[in-house]
């Protein structure tokens, strides 16, 4: 399958930026705020779509779904604040989206609620695009798959069947290299390694098999973590060094 090179808009970084504190228990801290506008349970809700996600990988992962709840959150929260005009962010996905529109006039929650139900439809396109500024950090993968085990405390059964597109997705984000010791996988270097596709968290302290929990290794990495830890590493692509 082809990669697609897409352009990320101002409103994704922003948002990607607090999806990335909240996951790393930041957010709150740098915001100042006491509580965050939705809970970790209300954002993933142990529901048939969770399960779902945890059992099979799925292109819209629980990490899409982490990402909709708090934009959603976030925006039906400024429609419900009638006294006060529409965030100006508003626009500006709105334009960042192609949607077409008409800017109205503030009256209340009534035009509050005409600019959400024009963002409603934006709100996929732009979780995406965060998740895929957010799932090229593996260590933040591997917390993120954290927070999704303390939620439950059911055993998923292990995927043996891994579909192409998400090989390639993995492949692709390490370079074709191991995620821990980073020997060469594409077998242009080194011919008799293979490649691994490895649970972060293991299935045996309630790892997923969702992408956000997933890496490539070779076969001594693969052998030497087991189900024993959550080893990743922060080690990304450099185009060069300066």
């Amino acid at each position: 399958m082809p990669f697609v090179d897409e352009s990320f808009t101002g409103v994704a970084i922003e948002v990607a930026a607090d999806i990335h504190d909240r996951i790393s228990e930041a957010y709150l801290q740098k915001t100042g705020n006491a509580v965050d506008i939705i809970s970790l349970s209300d954002a993933l809700p142990i529901d048939q779509d969770f399960i779902s996600k945890a059992s099979n990988p799925s292109k819209h992962t629980l990490l899409h779904k982490f990402i909709e709840s708090y934009v959603l959150a976030e925006y039906q929260y400024g429609a419900r604040k009638y006294e006060e005009a529409y965030p100006p962010t508003i626009y500006r996905l709105l334009k960042e989206y192609n949607v077409q529109y008409k800017e109205i006039p503030f009256t209340g929650r009534d035009s509050n609620y005409i600019l959400y139900n024009m963002a409603f439809p934006v709100i996929r396109p732009l979780a995406h695009n965060v998740f895929c500024i957010l799932f090229e950090n593996r260590e933040l993968m591997r917390d993120f798959s954290r927070l999704v085990a303390s939620l439950s405390s059911a055993l998923f059964p292990r995927t043996n069947y891994w579909p192409t597109w998400l090989e390639s997705a993995l492949i692709n984000r390490e370079r074709g290299r191991c995620a821990i010791c980073q020997c060469d996988l594409t077998g242009t270097i080194a011919v008799d390694k293979k490649i691994h596709i490895d649970h972060i968290i293991p299935i045996s302290v309630y790892g997923t098999n969702d992408p956000t929990n997933l890496q490539v290794l070779c076969d001594s990495c693969n052998l030497e973590k087991g189900n024993r830890n959550d080893n990743t590493s922060a080690v990304r692509h450099v185009p060069w060094i300066l």
